[in-house]
């Protein structure tokens, strides 16, 4: 019935990627007070639309025709406000709608530039680990895993789930989401042996100014003195993340960027357009009569 349906829908919709099971989570007493507005027993789908205290009923799968009945409390229109210089008043704290476009302009650009240098650098050491083999110990990939849910427990702490809340909503096992984040522990722990072994390889060290420097810009994240961080964390741990980074930089240094197929053909087709276009001969104006 169009009960099962929808329910059907929002499962699908929650439950196609890890961002919405966790929006599921945060959404779980809406979804359940939405579902329990659904009578399955008595109509195979009964909605409850809310107008005039009026219960429409949909009979399962039946395809006889319905005659809806609601009524209009009222209707509102969108009214957009004029872009002129009291609305960028009203709205930021530039004075024009010129200073405000050119201060959104210049946020766009520096995202489009940050997003395109961390595809180069996810593009780049891709290949490398791609072109690698190496023997992934299952030790390091279990560890990983650990991390990963450790990470996730966290996460789901600070909106006040448990991990074994998130697995009953997926209908999953720990041992179930073990092994679907088994792959992407496996990269990483790939990419990461792949990076110790250009650190060994390069000689690749980290300075005592890069590494306070570090600490320095740790401390500042989470509001606490640098010697508070040093006491909270290992300094080893930090200064081989370091190195990784330098081992990443490296990598990316000497990668030569590699135009795409579809933008290269479509390059061609519109500069193979722009020649034709110009060695077209000009229409012959019409002669004036004598």
């Amino acid at each position: 019935g169009s009960c099962m349906e929808m329910m059907k829908m929002l499962k699908k919709i929650f439950l196609g990627s890890f961002h919405g099971k966790l929006g599921a989570m945060f959404l779980k007493k809406d979804i359940y007070a939405l579902k329990n507005m659904m009578d399955y027993n008595n109509y195979g789908g009964a909605v409850l639309l809310g107008t005039s205290k009026t219960i429409v009923k949909g009979h399962g799968s039946s395809k006889a025709e319905a005659v809806f009945h609601c009524l209009v409390h009222e209707i509102k229109e969108e009214q957009l406000p004029e872009l002129d210089d009291e609305f960028a008043k009203d709205v930021s704290e530039y004075d024009t709608l010129e200073e405000l476009k050119n201060a959104n302009r210049e946020r766009l650009e520096a995202y489009a530039k940050t997003s395109a240098e961390n595809q180069m650098k996810d593009a780049a050491i891709l290949k490398v680990v791609e072109a690698n083999d190496v023997e992934i110990p299952r030790a390091m990939v279990e560890d990983e895993i650990d991390r990963m849910i450790g990470e996730l427990n966290q996460q789901l702490r600070y909106q006040g789930i448990t991990i074994d809340k998130y697995l009953e909503f997926t209908g999953k096992s720990m041992a179930d989401f073990r092994e679907e984040v088994r792959p992407e522990a496996e990269k990483a722990v790939k990419t990461r042996i792949i990076l110790m072994g250009i650190v060994e390889a390069e000689k690749i060290e980290v300075s005592a100014e890069e590494m306070e420097k570090e600490l320095e810009l740790m401390a500042a994240q989470y509001q606490m003195t640098a010697d508070k961080i040093k006491e909270m964390i290992d300094v080893e741990t930090v200064k081989s993340d370091l190195k990784g980074r330098k081992a990443v930089k490296l990598i990316v240094d000497n990668a030569k960027p590699v135009e795409k197929e579809k933008e290269k053909k479509a390059a061609k087709k519109s500069a193979k357009k722009e020649d034709e276009a110009a060695e077209a001969p000009a229409e012959e104006a019409p002669k004036a009569e004598e």
